[in-house]
């Protein structure tokens, strides 16, 4: 039985295989540098390296409404995503917790059903139907490039600050 961390983002219940996320955090403060593109809700200091946190409602192309003051973000195994080694987190509205499911109620979903294939299943277990989502398959190649670049902005700018911050 897989395990998924199951989220809400938009008023849509999502998840992740349990083994893709390392903890859930609660937004710290973020900086957000002039000309950012909105898929990025800001950057913060995660133990002196600049972590990027990625809107997954607006990667999504859901009607979401930005970082409440409570929202959670999903820390990623490092490399997730395919944006090098760099922390990467992703906003969401409400993390719903961790479920075991029986491999017979997660459904396929074809690679045609969502952009870039990303939503790889639906798990339909008796609750509302859940998206699960696949972490290789959430950016595009540009978008990756993007967060990789802003990413190393921040870095560089996060260095700079030395012991001060």
């Amino acid at each position: 039985m897989p395990k998924l961390l199951i989220f809400d983002v938009a008023d849509t219940v999502l998840a992740l295989p349990v083994g893709g996320v390392c903890e859930v955090l609660p937004v710290p403060l973020l900086s957000r540098p002039p000309q950012t593109p909105l898929l990025i809700e800001g950057f913060f200091n995660l133990r002196g390296a600049a972590a990027s946190v990625v809107r997954l409602d607006v990667l999504l192309g859901l009607a979401g409404g930005g970082a409440a003051i409570y929202a959670p973000l999903l820390l990623l195994k490092p490399g997730a995503m395919g944006t090098g080694a760099g922390p990467l987190a992703l906003l969401v509205d409400r993390v719903r917790g961790i479920r075991a499911v029986a491999a017979s109620a997660v459904l396929p979903v074809s690679e045609t059903g969502s952009l870039n294939g990303c939503v790889v299943a639906e798990v339909a277990d008796g609750g509302p139907l859940i998206h699960l989502l696949s972490l290789e398959r959430l950016l595009l190649e540009k978008e990756r490039r993007c967060i990789t670049e802003h990413r190393a902005l921040a870095a560089r700018r996060l260095a700079g600050l030395g012991d001060a911050g």
